[in-house]
């Protein structure tokens, strides 16, 4: 219901005076963290496209902090004892956000210097998580030489075993103004899940593998056995009767190397610590060749296939071995997908990739079991036929072909910055991804007399790696060796007589290898998630970009898709074309200069209807407004989130992509505000204006928020219903037994039970936001599409 005697921004002042009233206590606390908590977006659109949400930043102290050259602390145990305090008052906070999630925003807030926006802000009503993403830098700029220790000891049993006595009594203080759910006696841990984040901008250049990253793996090593030996010795790990706990938990770190080219001291390490099964959340990697220290083509071929062939490498390995794993909540996207060991790969390709690097990258990502997430930043340079046509054919065979399918556990893949696709680029694609041989189709070569076939190359078999123009091999180029044996090579075009075979290694593309050096599987592979079904395709919005393949694109592969998304100019784009060719999609996303729409077909899908015809303009802000007045319309029923950006223009300014007329905008406004008054399905509404007009935010705000969307109601999870279940059973025969009577069971058969669930879905609430575009972050505001 709108806010009436109360203006929201009284209401607010109003919650946090209250809850400053009840955990006012914890301000001393407060304290410790104040200036080491920030709420913000990752940096980069690869990181959106990944896990779409803020996170809670915590940047930690280290033993080698210094004030002005002075150490701050003057020994080991005046750090520890600030770093406990620093833990206990995040655990606090978090203890604070399990039973009253609104009053732990507020303390945020209010003690910590968190800021969340303004009232009529997305920002400033969002829930925050209790899960933390720990910095832990050294002066800032490097990190400290004790890093394995710190790790260790902020989520190590030491959290459990020497708790101070303060934070014991402000931990039951919590519990006893939420006594009512502590009453039957059970204790309560909570978990709060942390991160750690390794930045390799700040790591130290030195010979051999990067150290830190290796400092990381060895205090994962060390937390999980601490807490093993732990549990064996007190044999469980229930928590007591009565008291309330909480338990800092160690997930797969982000792993973030920077704006590094990739060196052998790089592909040394991924390619330990994946092999010794670390998980990581994200990876980020720029795929640029350090080609400087390398006298040779040869040395960059080893380099990089390497590291490709071990970041997506061929084997999946168990979570339950691993050192770090996952802590699930009922509405964590994550639970859905259920990482792989390096959850989301996101990579930034350099503009000046050769085509011959392409094949490295996408040889080993069509066999790869390591990541069910991948997004690329391609940089395309438009005008580039030849580099565009041979980026596509790679694309199609590594994510889209007969074999990416059988044998990639790949899901979801984006593909960002791309510069150019055209309907030429679209038939080579089509060849790739359609062909019942993509390896001879790929590399032009004459179809074999003897089909495709996995082995495992030989260790220290000769491989002839380099070819000329012509496609024969470089015979002066010195061979290359492995010390061990490699699976997943891949046999094509073969004679099946001579002595010298055509092969595709996974991370070094195409190679001649002995026949007498292949041992043949027995049996194909077939491993794969059956091919990618959730994508983004996103095209420059201010630099130029050509996208006349689009609609080619969508009709190659978009009956397999469930969800796309569409970033970029969306001018010449047809939705209903869109919609003919993904005749399977639940979702679509479509991110324009000043629109972005989130539409759902799921209901359409349950209904077993087809998909329906949509008329609607894109472009313009009032058409849009209009089409969605009409409440019994195919649009009204798949439209539930919008994201309208009034950028401001003079009349007399040159026009470019993304402006926005401002003579439109109070027309705009008045035909949002009469959309909403008609509209009953539309779930979110965001409008970014040029300015922060008080009459307009209040006119969406205190007008349109929080009223029920009509036509949907959010179910009862899963887990709620079993609990019901559990106490019902149907009725048994009243008899009597030897003490007393028995009580009658509910009789609830499956008609009953739907309604009562039925009855028990929440009604999902409208919320409507308005907000003034901001200048001092223009690269989240023109890359931040999350809808």
């Amino acid at each position: 219901m709108p806010l009436a005697a109360e203006t929201a921004e009284y209401y607010y002042a109003k919650r946090k005076k209250v809850a400053h009233e009840i955990y006012g206590f914890l301000s001393p606390w407060c304290v410790f963290v104040e200036d080491k908590i920030d709420y913000k977006w990752p940096k980069r659109e690869e990181d959106y496209w990944a896990e779409p949400r803020r996170r809670l930043e915590v940047y930690l102290p280290t033993r080698g902090d210094t004030n002005w050259g002075e150490p701050i602390y003057p020994n080991d145990q005046a750090f520890l004892t600030h770093l406990r305090k620093i833990r206990e008052a995040l655990a606090l906070l978090a203890a604070v956000a399990h039973f009253d999630p609104t009053a732990w925003k507020c303390i945020l807030e209010l003690y910590c210097d968190v800021e969340f926006g303004e009232v009529g802000e997305e920002l400033f009503e969002e829930l925050v998580p209790a899960e933390f993403v720990l910095f832990i830098l050294q002066d800032n700029d490097k990190y400290p030489a004790t890093l394995q220790e710190e790790i260790v000891q902020f989520c190590g049993t030491d959290q459990r075993e020497h708790p101070s006595a303060l934070y014991l009594e402000a931990l039951n203080r919590i519990a006893t103004l939420d006594g009512e759910r502590l009453s039957d006696g059970r204790g309560v841990n909570i978990e709060i899940p942390v991160r750690v984040i390794f930045l390799n901008d700040f790591a130290t250049p030195r010979d051999g593998p990067i150290e830190e990253l290796l400092a990381i793996q060895r205090a994962e090593r060390a937390v999980r056995e601490e807490w093993d030996s732990y549990n064996r010795r007190l044999n469980r790990d229930e928590v007591e009767c009565g008291p309330l706990r909480c338990t800092f938990v160690l997930e797969p770190l982000l792993a973030d190397f920077g704006d590094n080219r990739i060196t052998s001291r790089t592909a040394d390490t991924v390619q330990r610590v994946v092999a010794e099964n670390m998980w990581c959340s994200q990876l980020y990697l720029w795929v640029s060749i350090d080609r400087e220290p390398m006298t040779n083509a040869r040395a960059t071929t080893i380099v990089l296939g390497q590291i490709m062939a071990s970041l997506f490498d061929r084997t999946r390995r168990s979570p339950e071995l691993a050192n770090t794993n996952y802590h699930y909540k009922l509405t964590d996207s994550r639970h859905i997908l259920r990482p792989l060991q390096l959850g989301s790969i996101n990579f930034e390709c350099e503009a000046a990739l050769r085509p011959c690097d392409f094949a490295p990258m996408h040889s080993a990502m069509v066999v790869n079991q390591t990541t069910k997430q991948l997004s690329m930043r391609l940089y395309m340079v438009p005008d580039d036929s030849t580099g565009s046509t041979g980026w596509w054919e790679w694309i199609a065979y590594a994510f889209f072909s007969k074999r990416a399918r059988s044998c990639s556990a790949l899901e979801s893949l984006a593909l960002i910055s791309i510069g150019r696709l055209t309907p030429a680029d679209v038939e080579a694609f089509s060849a790739v991804m359609t062909s019942d041989h993509p390896e001879e189709t790929l590399f032009h070569c004459p179809r074999g007399t003897v089909d495709e076939r996995d082995a495992t190359l030989k260790a220290e078999a000769p491989i002839r790696w380099q070819f000329d123009g012509e496609g024969q091999p470089v015979m002066s180029s010195s061979e290359l060796r492995f010390p061990t044996a490699t699976n997943s090579v891949r046999t094509f075009s073969d004679d099946g007589t001579s002595k010298w075979v055509n092969v595709l290694i996974p991370g070094y593309g195409r190679c001649h290898v002995r026949r007498t050096d292949l041992m043949f599987d027995t049996e194909s592979i077939s491993d794969g998630s059956g091919g990618v079904t959730t994508l983004k395709i996103g095209f420059h919005k201010y630099d130029p970009s050509i996208s006349s393949g689009v609609p080619q694109f969508l009709e190659v592969v978009g009956v397999s898709l469930k969800s796309l998304t569409l970033d970029g100019p969306m001018d010449k784009m047809n939705t209903n074309a869109i919609i003919r060719s993904c005749p399977n999609l639940e979702e679509l996303s479509l991110c324009g200069f000043c629109i972005g729409a989130q539409l759902d077909f799921s209901k359409f899908h349950a209904n077993n209807e087809p998909l329906p015809f949509l008329s609607c303009n894109w472009a313009d802000v009032g058409s849009l407004s209009k089409a969605l007045s009409a409440t019994n319309s195919a649009l009204c029923k798949c439209v539930r989130r919008l994201r309208i950006r009034l950028k401001n223009r003079q009349a007399t300014w040159g026009h470019g992509p993304g402006d926005y007329n401002a003579y439109n905008f109070e027309g705009d406004i008045k035909a949002l505000l009469h959309m909403l008054e008609t509209n009953s399905t539309l779930e979110f509404l965001e409008v970014v204006a040029p300015d922060d007009r008080q009459e307009h935010r209040n006119a969406f705000i205190e007008q349109h928020r929080f009223k029920d969307v009509h036509w949907e109601l959010r179910p009862l999870l899963k887990e709620s219903k079993l609990a019901f279940l559990s106490v019902t059973s149907p009725m048994e025969s009243t008899k009597k037994v030897k003490r007393g009577w028995s009580q009658p069971r509910f009789n609830l058969n499956r008609d009953v039970l739907e309604t009562i669930f039925a009855f028990g879905a929440v009604p999902v609430r409208r919320k409507v936001f308005y907000r003034q575009e901001n200048d001092e972050d223009w690269e989240t505001e023109m890359v931040q599409v999350v809808i």
